[in-house]
């Protein structure tokens, strides 16, 4: 699967679109990248990203993204390593990620009062006291 435009069209996927910071959307967008099971990054930097996911037999493909942050897209390409069919793994991958990413650009309404409650319940505190929240960038590999 490619979002570049001269893919052919049975293996081309639509770039994912981020909204606000397209840098810090995109270092999220990488933080969920490494969640995804049986998944090792190989490379990080600050607008790209190449991570190597195993099947449960062990197959690996490729999968890599790109952020274009003038334009608010992620451009990403998911391939087997081996063999032409992948039975479909690849642009389930990838759509996984498009609605993973748009869950956290935007959450649902109520979601954030509802995290902010579940918190202060389990520390002990007041309803309306916030924790403190750390949004540091993670730390980025140059190849």
């Amino acid at each position: 699967m490619c979002s570049r435009e001269d893919a052919p069209a049975r293996n081309r996927v639509d770039p994912l679109a981020v909204s606000g910071d397209p840098w810090v959307a995109f270092a999220a967008f990488q933080d969920l990248v490494a969640a995804l099971p049986r998944t090792r990054v190989v490379s990080r930097t600050r607008d790209r990203l190449h991570a190597v996911c195993r099947s449960r037999l062990g197959f690996a493909d490729d999968f890599e993204a790109r952020l274009e942050p003038e334009a608010g897209l992620v451009h990403v390409r998911s391939a087997s390593r081996l063999g032409w069919h992948d039975l479909g793994v690849n642009r389930k991958r990838v759509e996984t990620l498009r609605r993973r990413l748009a869950e956290f650009l935007e959450p649902r309404p109520g979601a954030a009062a509802a995290q902010g409650r579940d918190a202060a319940a389990s520390e002990g505190r007041a309803g309306g006291e916030r924790p403190l929240q750390s949004h540091s960038r993670p730390p980025f590999f140059h190849s």
